[in-house]
């Protein structure tokens, strides 16, 4: 129970500061006048998170000289990166001129790359700390806490904003942010957590500590069977959410649903249907295989998707939109346990910080560029034969999970 706590505390930690880089971000952007083009152009700063790989192996290896001596392995990296995020709000705070654009902006860049930097070394500790059959359930529990954490960096802190102001509302969270990780990173300590040191030698060339730094992660991941084939199932895995969450919006808006409308029943009810479904999500994973699961997830994804085109059929009907998106979001947040708990299960936990950056990442950055053709598809086929389409787009990745389970991968 506590162990479930901790994680759940550590994921608000986890999520809390990426609307701070992206949505509460450009709503700050627009209470200084700052040009929609500009706004979008600023979205960019969100790329940090899809390239934290690049920057993962170092947490694998080193530990912080000081810091060990009081933290063990990964709460080190989890403490820094905390007060370094902690900073980054605090310095974000105190700049409220659209003339100081570049400083909010590196502000925010600062937070979301030592964001990064706590959720490799939590990724990490996870992995690590937590029993291969257990993964699931904690997942879930993990990312109930990281949807609370994005909440309270979103509405709540435009509620804040628009009672208090920014620098207020910064402040606010900065203080927030950083006594929760202190709690959740010391309860972290009565965790018993096994960690298998890389070698450091400091006879090592330089050539040889960067094979062992940088290389020896990949060369591990590749080396196992069928790792590219899983690398493509997971990378399509959620192809048919992406294409259709792309174009959500624009189709609701056309058959005739209100922004208000949209906010209340895809962001509120939707909201509660996600926690829902994480939670079945980390039930299944404790019940059955992770080849069923990973079927499963794929199917009702198909399925929820194509409720989009009853939706269309009784158009501006907020009762049908209420029922679809919650079996849609349902489905949604199974398929994103499942793939949380396949991407942990698959890593090493010798370099568990860097397996685990590149395949979330991966997966996270082959879905967006994939998705840049939804809106030509739903522009030239019509919105019934788009979701028709966007659910096949998904077969391919049936496909490769059956043959996974055949040759015992998953």
């Amino acid at each position: 129970m506590l162990n479930s706590f901790i994680f759940f505390i550590l994921g608000i930690v986890s999520g809390l500061p990426l609307a701070l880089t992206a949505s509460t971000f450009s709503m700050r952007l627009v209470d200084l006048g700052i040009s929609k083009s500009t706004i979008g152009a600023l979205g960019i700063l969100g790329f940090v998170y899809s390239f934290k790989f690049l920057y993962s192996p170092i947490l694998d290896y080193f530990s912080l000289p000081v810091i060990k001596k009081i933290l063990p392995k990964r709460r080190d990296w989890m403490a820094l990166s905390a007060v370094l995020c902690a900073t980054g709000m605090i310095f974000s705070s105190f700049v409220s001129n659209a003339d100081d654009l570049f400083l909010i902006s590196a502000c925010v860049l600062f937070i979301a790359i030592s964001s990064t930097l706590f959720d490799i070394s939590c990724d990490a500790f996870r992995i690590e700390a937590v029993s291969r059959d257990k993964q699931g359930g904690i997942t879930a529990i993990f990312i109930y806490g990281y949807r609370v954490g994005m909440l309270i960096s979103g509405g709540f802190a435009l509620f804040l904003a628009d009672k208090y102001g920014w620098k207020m509302t910064y402040l606010s969270l900065a203080g927030i942010y950083l006594s929760l990780a202190a709690i959740g990173i010391l309860l972290s300590l009565s965790i018993k957590h096994e960690y298998k040191e890389q070698h450091n030698s400091k006879n090592e060339t330089f050539a040889t500590k960067f094979r062992t730094i940088f290389l020896n992660p990949f060369i591990d991941l590749l080396k196992k069977p069928y790792t590219k084939i899983f690398l493509l199932m997971i990378a399509i895995f959620k192809i048919t959410d992406v294409y259709v969450g792309q174009m959500m919006n624009p189709f609701l808006v056309e058959i005739g649903f209100s922004k208000s409308e949209i906010a209340a029943v895809v962001k509120g009810f939707g909201f509660f249907a996600t926690l829902i479904g994480a939670g079945f999500g980390g039930y299944l994973t404790t019940k059955f295989s992770s080849s069923k699961i990973i079927i499963f997830a794929i199917l009702f994804q198909i399925f929820a998707n194509q409720l989009f085109i009853l939706q269309n059929h009784f158009g501006h009907n907020v009762y049908v939109l209420s029922g679809v998106i919650a079996i849609e979001n349902f489905s949604s947040s199974i398929g994103n346990i499942v793939l949380v708990f396949c991407i942990s299960r698959a890593c090493n936990r010798q370099f568990s910080a860097t397996q685990y950056a590149v395949m979330s990442s991966f997966a996270s950055f082959s879905r967006s560029v994939l998705s840049a053709g939804s809106g030509f598809l739903a522009s030239n086929l019509g919105w019934n034969a788009f979701f028709l389409t966007a659910g096949l787009l998904e077969i391919p990745c049936l496909l490769i999970a059956i043959f996974l389970m055949r040759k015992k991968v998953l």
